[in-house]
């Protein structure tokens, strides 16, 4: 649906090429009139006329309205494709974060059960009067706290999935599935990243850009072309059939044809200023329009310089976080056999398993955060429509 306005759009400009290519060809009116005539007696009067018109030269100025009505439709056309791969991007990157929270949740849960197990473990311990109440009571506030956070990890689920329906249009009297196939972590799909921005010339906005200027510039010669003397070459074809309504009216009925070039010239010596005020506009808007798209495009490839510094540090990161979750899962196995030794502290072990989940979540972060910033990239070259379908 967020795509119907420009598809329109684009139907619109393609409506105005053809007007404006309709302009060079002649023109046909058919004209009927029906009425009384007063005279010395008063009749009843009909007439049918057949004229055809056709403007030679009129300055230019219709060449430049094609003009700039294809150039309008190619613009509608890009901005069409802009706004798909835009959505395409919105989707793609809401999906990285729904996988994310999948994920999540099922490292949230994992980490509910470890907890729960222990927690049940303990509670028999202390039942029998091995263990402490302190020890009891820190392990049900454990379990307690981990609960809170396996509820939230799936209450992100759902509102990734309604931002996933919004972005989508999905119909809300249509079924909707309760769990979308989540993006698998492949730590080989990024192993290698890329190591250049991408090159933005040929990205729909500069298109879009360059063609705005040649638009910009042809309203300004239009204007212009308006407050030169203007030459209108025309040629037109009548046919007259008078009182053809009249019954029986013999061969005295009148009816004739004609037909007529004129070279018209329109030379305005005086408006108060109104064409000479209408260049003004048209270059000031131009100007303004210019500097306008200079700015987004400014913005745009500032985006794209920061985009490839994002995709390294996050590449870094995540790397680095492969490394902590190594080294996090055997202190934790450690400590848990030196907690059932007696060696170590509940809070050692408490400790050790917050921290496992903490390197799980940098890690499972890291790497949905780098698919993010690829799909950017892939749009920043103008190809993740493309992407999608060769994938």
């Amino acid at each position: 649906p967020s795509l119907a306005a420009f598809a329109a759009d684009r139907e619109a400009t393609v409506a105005e090429k053809k007007k404006a290519l309709a302009a060079f060809f002649p023109a046909v009116d058919v004209t009927a009139n029906q009425g009384l005539l007063s005279g010395g007696n008063q009749r009843s009067a009909s007439s049918l006329s057949l004229q055809l018109t056709e403007t030679f030269f009129d300055s230019g100025i219709s060449i430049l309205n094609y003009d700039s009505s294809a150039l309008r439709k190619q613009i509608s056309e890009l901005s069409y494709q802009n706004a798909r791969d835009l959505l395409a991007l919105s989707v793609a990157q809401q999906f990285a974060r729904y996988s994310l929270n999948q994920n999540l949740l099922e490292v949230q849960q994992a980490q509910f059960d470890t907890v729960k197990k222990q927690h049940t473990t303990i509670e028999a311990l202390y039942r029998q009067g091995v263990k402490t109440r302190k020890d009891f009571l820190r392990f049900t506030t454990e379990l307690r706290r981990n609960e809170i956070e396996l509820v939230s990890a799936r209450t992100a689920i759902e509102r990734s999935r309604v931002e996933i329906k919004r972005l989508m249009g999905w119909d809300h009297g249509a079924p909707m599935p309760t769990q979308f196939k989540a993006i698998a972590v492949d730590v080989k799909s990024v192993e290698k990243i890329p190591q250049q921005a991408p090159d933005i010339s040929g990205h729909f906005q500069y298109r879009i850009a360059k063609l705005q200027s040649e638009l910009f510039g042809n309203d300004v010669s239009v204007a212009s072309r308006k407050f030169w003397p203007q030459l209108f070459l025309t040629a037109g074809a009548n046919y007259v059939e008078d009182d053809y309504l009249r019954v029986g009216r013999g061969i005295d009925g009148f009816s004739g044809s004609n037909w007529n070039i004129l070279a018209t010239v329109k030379w305005n010596l005086m408006d108060w200023g109104i064409r000479r005020r209408d260049i003004q506009v048209a270059s000031a808007r131009k100007i303004q329009q210019e500097r306008q798209i200079r700015d987004s495009l400014n913005t745009f490839a500032a985006e794209n310089e920061k985009l490839l510094l994002g995709l390294q540090q996050i590449h870094a990161n995540f790397k680095l976080s492969q490394e902590l979750l190594d080294l996090e899962t055997k202190t934790y196995e450690f400590l848990r056999v030196e907690y059932q030794n007696g060696k170590v502290s509940y809070l050692d072990l408490i400790v050790g398993l917050r921290d496992l989940l903490s390197a799980k979540v940098k890690l499972f972060t890291s790497y949905f955060e780098l698919q993010e910033l690829l799909f950017q990239f892939r749009y920043h070259e103008g190809r993740l429509y493309e992407t999608f379908q060769e994938a």
